[in-house]
């Protein structure tokens, strides 16, 4: 019977999706930076995984099902990406974007679950704004 209950237990281990380290993005002027919020509505599709953000090739934040964060970024164009991990093996899956951030101004992007990750696009400020009321906020 313990035999049993171990194999199970060992098999449900190894369905778990592997985490990935988050980093933390460096402090920004709020004057010269733009505010950018990343939503990922529920989609129940891939609900109980988590997708994680990457700045810049950092990982800042990970994001499951009915979440959102803000952050700020310097003027420019950045590299903004989702990464996802498998629960079978060790690879990891990306979707980027190359987004220019403006001073002053707000950018929203969803990710959606999409093949073997997802997809991170920008969406308008209404859309945005709709998404963030139904998601809950998480601090960086």
């Amino acid at each position: 019977m313990r035999f049993f209950l171990l194999l199970g237990l060992s098999l449900l281990a190894g369905c778990a999706s592997q985490e990935l380290s988050v980093g933390k993005l460096p402090a920004v002027d709020a004057a010269g930076s733009g505010e950018v919020i990343v939503v990922r509505p529920s989609a129940f599709i891939a609900d109980d995984y988590t997708f994680y953000v990457n700045v810049n090739q950092e990982n800042i934040v990970g994001l499951r099902a009915r979440l959102h964060t803000r952050f700020r970024l310097p003027a420019g164009e950045h590299r903004i990406a989702v990464r996802c991990t498998s629960s079978i093996s060790s690879e990891i899956s990306e979707t980027a974007t190359t987004q220019r951030i403006a001073a002053g101004q707000t950018l929203y992007l969803a990710i959606e679950p999409k093949g073997n990750c997802a997809t991170i696009e920008a969406v308008s400020e209404r859309e945005g704004r709709r998404l963030v009321a139904n998601t809950t906020f998480i601090p960086l």
